[in-house]
């Protein structure tokens, strides 16, 4: 999705964009015309990163192109370096919990907890420019045309998100956990929001089966994710990519770490007053996420101001920034709202 925003900003601004590595399988209508070429990622003929960096150095060659974003926590420092070499301005998309030793030209991840001067001491190239904080998060274009609800709105829908793939239990920790909320007040509505993909699905039905919960709905693949969570009130979600599109339609948030990778943006997104961070879900008990929500339901106050904190670090503009930085150039890119 995140690649998917950036060709559509490319796009706008006359910039060809070619995607190389995900299964065609993955691809939609909409990505015909947004990306010039989609080049699957071979399962055999290709042997390590090596063969990965001559592939995409070939194709690079092949189209006379110069500039690239790798966004792909898991390629060698030392493979960003040979592309460098071969004339390549990279932008890469690093994992804050596991930093490399940085080698591309740029060095991007939005959370607000990540700064150049954590990773000052590895360096692998002095010009190595660091791309941090919410101002840098991508958000999809879709979202523009989300109406912006009043902050000071009461809590009526609850959403529960925690990634479109596996939740790791996420989700019916959630709903276990804030069920004694949801019987006692029938007028609120949980709507959990994940993917068919999700492996756990199955159990999430039963588990809702199970508590008598007739105020929970499941969303599947939902057609239209800005309009589902901007009709939301408050969110229990994990520390992933979707924290920025809540903060932006103005979400209250309460995050659960699910992965060792999220614990450092969910404690940014508490330093800004803009979530309440748990913790991680291993060490979580279901009392402290029910006693948080319960808290935030009757302070209409503390919701106002996490919700206007969010909104004030996030706008529609991160794709068009990247791409400015990588290309050393203004697109004089305006989102229409």
């Amino acid at each position: 999705m995140r690649s998917r925003a950036i060709a559509d900003t490319a796009c706008r601004n006359g910039i060809e964009t070619t995607i190389i590595g995900p299964k065609l399988h993955y691809s939609n209508e909409h990505d015909r015309t947004r990306f010039a070429e989609w080049i699957e990622y071979p399962e055999k003929g290709v042997d390590g990163w090596e063969d990965w960096t001559r592939l995409l150095t070939r194709v690079a060659q092949s189209k006379g192109v110069r500039h690239a974003i790798i966004d792909d926590y898991r390629v060698p420092s030392a493979q960003q370096l040979v592309l460098r070499e071969h004339g390549l301005r990279i932008l890469h998309q690093y994992d804050a919990s596991a930093p490399p030793s940085f080698a591309a030209n740029l060095a991007v991840n939005a959370s607000p907890a990540e700064s150049a001067a954590r990773h000052a001491k590895q360096l692998l190239r002095h010009d190595v420019d660091f791309l941090n904080g919410p101002r840098f998060a991508v958000i999809r274009e879709a979202f523009a045309a989300t109406a912006v609800r009043p902050i000071e709105r009461p809590v009526r829908r609850i959403l529960v998100t925690f990634g479109g793939g596996d939740d790791r239990g996420g989700i019916g920790f959630s709903i276990g956990s804030l069920a004694p909320a949801l019987r006692l007040r029938p007028d609120i509505r949980l709507v959990v929001m994940t993917s068919a993909q999700n492996p756990n699905v199955s159990a999430i039905k039963s588990l809702i089966e199970g508590q008598g919960l007739s105020n929970v709905d499941i969303e599947l693949d939902h057609p239209d994710v800005p309009a589902l969570m901007a009709s939301c009130d408050l969110a229990v979600m994990a520390g992933g990519t979707s924290v920025y599109e809540a903060a932006f339609c103005g979400l209250p948030m309460i995050l659960i770490a699910i992965a060792s990778n999220q614990e450092g943006q969910c404690k940014g997104w508490d330093g800004l007053r803009a979530a309440r961070y748990l913790g991680n879900i291993q060490e979580l008990r279901e009392r402290h996420l029910l006693s948080c929500t319960l808290s935030l339901l009757d302070d209409r106050d503390a919701r106002m101001n996490m919700a206007r904190a969010g909104r004030d670090n996030v706008d529609l503009k991160g794709a068009t920034r990247l791409l400015e930085a990588l290309f050393e150039r203004e697109l004089g890119f305006e989102v229409i709202q």
